[in-house]
Formats: C-alpha cells, sequence, structure tokens
C-alpha cells in the first residue's frame, strides 16, 4: 500500500481577524470526521496542522502548515475532486489566504521508516 502525503502551506491575509481564523482552523480540524465517501466511510488517513515556529528565514512568508495523509490515490482525488465537505472548506477558506504552497503527492509505502547507523 502506498499513502500519499499532502502539504498545504498558507500564508494568512494580516487583516483577518483572530477569531476568524481560529473558526477557520477549528474547521480544518474537523474534515477527518467530517469528510466521508458516499458509502459513509472516513477517508482521511491523518492531518498535522501548526504554525510555523521555525527561526530560520526560509519560510516565504508561510504562517501556518498542514499535511494530509491518503491511503491511496482514488481517496485523494475524492478529496479535491468530488467532496462537497472540502470543496466548501476551500471556499470559505479562499478569502482568508494571501498566498499558499501545494507540494505532492509524496508516495511512500506504508511501513515504518529504519534508520540504521553506520558503524566504523
Amino acid at each position: 500500500m502506498t499513502v500519499l502525503t499532502h502539504i498545504v502551506l498558507f500564508k494568512y491575509k494580516p487583516t483577518i481577524p483572530w477569531p476568524e481564523l481560529q473558526q477557520h482552523f477549528e474547521s480544518f480540524k474537523q474534515l477527518p470526521e467530517k469528510c466521508v465517501k458516499p458509502d459513509g466511510n472516513r477517508y482521511l488517513r491523518s492531518l498535522k496542522m501548526g504554525m510555523n515556529l521555525s527561526w530560520q528565514n526560509f519560510n516565504k512568508g508561510m504562517t501556518h502548515g498542514f499535511v494530509i495523509e491518503f491511503e491511496n490515490q482514488e481517496d485523494h482525488d475524492f478529496y479535491h475532486l468530488e467532496d462537497p465537505v472540502h470543496i466548501e472548506f476551500s471556499r470559505n477558506a479562499a478569502p482568508l489566504v494571501e498566498d499558499s504552497v501545494v507540494v505532492g503527492e509524496f508516495g511512500v509505502p506504508a511501513i515504518p521508516l529504519i534508520i540504521m547507523k553506520a558503524t566504523i
């Protein structure tokens, strides 16, 4: 099985009031529960989100990051092309976002990564 990782970086408009951003973040956090396929099954494997806290000056102004994992290409495509919950979420988010970067989809085998140290 291959897991698809979808990464989104947002730079929010500085004029957006904090309570409005909080409501947006709450809506984002609810996507894994609300996004269901026509058969009623949830399909978002995981969602991670947070504010950029890096002191390195490589963020290009992006303030928040979101990482979504999908079990397969079919779930990914449904999310982006058909899911009415995601489509509505995106429509509501658009006025808040000044700029964005979307990276992916990285397909990696769904097995644990093992890091080995070389012994010399």
